[in-house]
């Protein structure tokens, strides 16, 4: 049985959406295996990557196994796959149409990338490290977040955030400066930010004896955490 990627639209617009009816519709590219989907923006334009091996990830954050990019508009798909790679994730999208995500080369190197409409594409590495720059989310104004990783055969494993405005022509991008920016977590082994929204707060987990999400709210030095947790029954 293939497995079903479901897409939640709202039906009733207001103030609070917590029991408000949803609608669910399946996404899945044909002839896929699999299919996620990972971004939305406020045109409905959807993307995410699909695989068509059998193969197993230990990782659906970070595949291992070879994926191809898509966007979903309108009903139809559009393959999105980097020139010359090997494997193509699409992770995140904003209301202009710009793209993220990232691919592996054919010497088994994995590279975030920036692709814009006018079909540039930027890769995006954060330096001097070791580590598989893994974007994730992005602003109408090119501001990227996203995860390092360790990707190898045996799993995929988050060691740390990162929020890049890369002062890009056409960016005006006046909080963050130009470049990437580490984002980790106070005593966390491991922060693995996610989404940016368009006031540039970000929400994400980080591993700290335990998972725990949290949201960073954007500052002059760019943010502070606030943890996110429910609470349990009959707690206040």
């Amino acid at each position: 049985m293939r497995p079903l990627v479901l897409v939640i639209t709202l039906l009733a617009a207001g103030p609070a959406y917590c029991g408000s009816p949803f609608k669910f519709a399946a996404i899945n590219f044909p002839g896929a295996t699999a299919t996620q989907a990972r971004g939305i923006n406020d045109s409905g334009e959807i993307v995410g990557f699909y695989q068509t091996s059998s193969c197993s990830n230990s990782s659906l954050q970070v595949p291992t196994c070879p994926t191809h990019g898509y966007k979903f508009v309108n009903g139809r798909f559009t393959e999105l796959n980097i020139p010359h790679s090997i494997s193509t994730s699409v992770t995140g999208v904003n209301d202009h149409g710009d793209i993220v995500g990232f691919c592996q080369w054919p010497d088994s190197t994995y590279h975030g990338f920036l692709w814009r409409p006018t079909n540039l594409i930027e890769t995006l590495d954060y330096p001097g490290t070791s580590f598989t720059t893994v974007p994730k989310a992005l602003h109408n104004t090119l501001a990227v977040v996203g995860g390092l990783w360790s990707v190898s055969a045996t799993g995929s494993f988050v060691n740390g955030g990162w929020v890049c405005s890369g002062g890009r022509e056409g960016t005006h991008d006046v909080d963050v400066p130009p470049g990437y920016i580490t984002m980790m977590y106070p005593n966390a082994s491991a922060t693995y930010p996610f989404g940016l929204n368009l006031l540039r707060a970000v929400v994400g987990t980080y591993d700290a004896g335990g998972c725990t999400d949290f949201s960073r709210r954007p500052t002059s030095d760019w943010g502070r955490h606030v943890d996110l947790d429910i609470p349990a029954p009959g707690s206040t």
